[in-house]
This record gives structure tokens, sequence and C-alpha cells, in this order.
């Protein structure tokens, strides 16, 4: 995403693949590694000896295409809930189709959370964060739009424009229960547990949203951590 990290990515889905290849040699390679790919030049370096998953936080085809034939897990963000059954579907055959088993893929939705008593305080919480993503960075619209085609371009023009409570007011309702879990306590746990339930979702990450005060983000964390969830 060379609008959102302020450098240029060359073929993007090659640098993907390349990264996450290179991340497992390091990690766990049985000899010392060199590589020579399209993207990165290794020569000589020490493996690690540590053996861990690496997932892909892949938006568009081409970035799950090659997520489906190196990663270890899928992290889609900004990817309405929807969606993402279908999108994983990119994931899945590819990963099929490269002589793996799509069902090894964990598929783990990065989303922003925010839990309080006072419902308008989560909602602003989550309104920053999703304008601030869908409007610095073309995936993250691209990756709204596959359900809000309309609403993440009014986003991204108000956020470019440098109107960010446009950009703000502009993130619906709608687009915040396809995007996000936000609300009071046990509106957020329902809303989690029907995520959590989806056949796709493998489990849920948690992220705070931009911004949010210390008491918002501790309080999010307290609600939707597992045991609070099981009682």
């Amino acid at each position: 995403m060379t609008d959102l990290h302020g450098m240029a990515f060359d073929n993007p889905p090659r640098r993907l693949h390349e990264t996450v290849e290179l991340v497992k040699l390091f990690l766990d390679g049985d000899d010392r590694v060199t590589y020579d790919g399209q993207v990165f030049q290794v020569a000589d370096f020490p493996p690690l000896d540590q053996p861990l998953p690496v997932y892909a936080a892949a938006l568009g085809a081409a970035n799950r295409r090659a997520t489906g034939r190196v990663a270890d897990g899928w992290l889609p963000h900004n990817i309405p809930f929807d969606k993402l059954a279908e999108s994983y579907e990119t994931v899945a055959e590819t990963a099929s189709d490269a002589g793996r088993d799509p069902s090894e893929i964990t598929v783990v939705p990065y989303v922003p959370c925010a839990v309080s008593e006072d419902t308008d305080e989560a909602v602003a919480a989550v309104r920053n964060h999703l304008a601030y993503y869908v409007g610095s960075s073309e995936g993250y619209e691209n990756a709204a739009a596959l359900s809000f085609p309309d609403q993440a371009a009014r986003i991204a023009a108000a956020w470019r424009d440098g109107d960010r409570d446009a950009a703000r007011n502009a993130v619906t309702d709608e687009m915040m229960a396809q995007l996000a879990i936000v609300g009071r306590p046990d509106e957020a746990r329902t809303q989690f547990e029907r995520l959590a339930a989806r056949d796709v979702v493998d489990d849920v990450i948690v992220t705070i949203p931009l911004g949010a005060s210390r008491a918002l983000q501790e309080r999010t964390v307290r609600e939707l951590a597992p045991s609070s969830r099981d009682c």
C-alpha cells in the first residue's frame, strides 16, 4: 500500500509472496538462508529456529492469491463481514491449485472494536478509525467498497480534501455493522460471537480504534475477553 506506508511497492503480490517465503525461511529454515527472488535477495543468513505461522493481511484478489500460495493465515481488515466467505474463496482456490490444503490456512479478521456504556463514544471512535483507513489507502477503500462503494468513495474524497469531519460523518451505521464491533457491552459481545461463529472465521483479532481513550481501550479489552464473553 504505497499510499499508506510512504514507499513504492512495485508488484505488491510478488513482494508479499517473497516476504512470506523469506520470513518462513528466516524463522525455521534448515540451513543458512540464500534467496534470489525478483524483489529480495539474501545471502548466507542464519535461521532463527523459531517455527511460527506467517499470516498475510491481503485485501485485493492478487494479494489474496499470493496468500493462498504461501501464507499460513489470512488477516482480512476492512473487508465487510458478509464478503469474507466470498473473498476467502480466492485464497482457498489458489491454495488448492498450489497443492495446499485450504483448511490449514487460518482466517482471522482484524476488527476495530469499541465497547462503552456511552454508545456515542464507541461510535465516534469507530467512525474515526474507519474514516482514516478508507481515506488513507485505496486498498482499504476498495475493500470497504465491496459492499459500500458510494459511501467509501465519499469518505475517501472527503479525507483527501482534508475534511476529516465530513469523512467521519460519511461512515454509516450499516458500514460499522459490517466492518466493526461497536456498542454497549451486551451488544458488542453479541456482535463478536456472531462474527466468530461464521464458518469462514477461525478467530477474531480485536484492535482498538485509533485515538481511543485509555478508558475505552481498557473497557473494550475487558468486555471482549474470553472470560467475559463466556459469562
